[in-house]
């Protein structure tokens, strides 16, 4: 769904994890992106174009460790890219897409909310971290990764499948997936979902 269906590409799904507390001369050993993916998905893709980036500005490797831990997570990618290639191929025909707005890869697809104001269901990627992880890294890799965002070749591979490449702000990201969380815990509230 997140790629064929429009996403927001925040950062990158990872999250980033490290017991280093010194920001001079941060990274001082290796640091991991872990991914909750299957390795050859577009969250380990991007886990691997992100970590490449990072690498050549701290001399220091960022290695990509899937963790897949739903049987769902490689179906999802599996049908997302099949989608693409099908309706690029005009073997499957696009309705529409459910970003806030109309897409650069699928231009002449209408947003949902062009016919359902209000309908708005975007996937998104972006990178965490510890919670105590100091403020100067933040800072720090932040930076970085929307510099590695912003360069052409990155931006050119992402939007080639299907994403609308954007950074935001730590703090504004962190305050948009808890609205995320929220509507969709309210919607299977509403809806009486169970697990079963």
């Amino acid at each position: 769904m997140h790629t064929f269906l429009s996403v927001s590409l925040v950062l990158l799904s990872a999250a980033i994890t490290t017991a280093q507390a010194q920001t001079t001369d941060y990274p001082t050993r290796p640091v991991r992106f872990i991914t909750p993916a299957q390795a050859g998905g577009t969250t380990d893709i991007l886990a691997r174009l992100f970590g490449a980036k990072l690498s050549e500005v701290y001399k220091q490797q960022f290695v990509v460790d899937n963790r897949a831990s739903a049987s769902g997570v490689l179906a999802g990618e599996l049908t997302d890219k099949a989608a693409q290639s099908l309706v690029r191929s005009g073997k499957l025909r696009g309705i529409a897409v459910t970003a806030p707005k109309r897409v650069n890869a699928y231009k002449d697809l209408p947003a949902m909310m062009e016919t359902l104001p209000g309908f708005e269901v975007v996937g998104w990627y972006g990178v965490m971290g510890p919670a105590k992880l100091p403020k100067p890294i933040v800072s720090k890799l932040h930076g970085d990764l929307v510099k590695a965002l912003n360069a052409p070749d990155m931006r050119e591979r992402i939007v080639a499948d299907g994403s609308e490449p954007m950074g935001t702000e730590p703090e504004v990201f962190r305050q948009y997936l808890l609205a995320d969380m929220a509507k969709w815990a309210k919607l299977v509230k509403e809806s009486g979902a169970k697990l079963d």
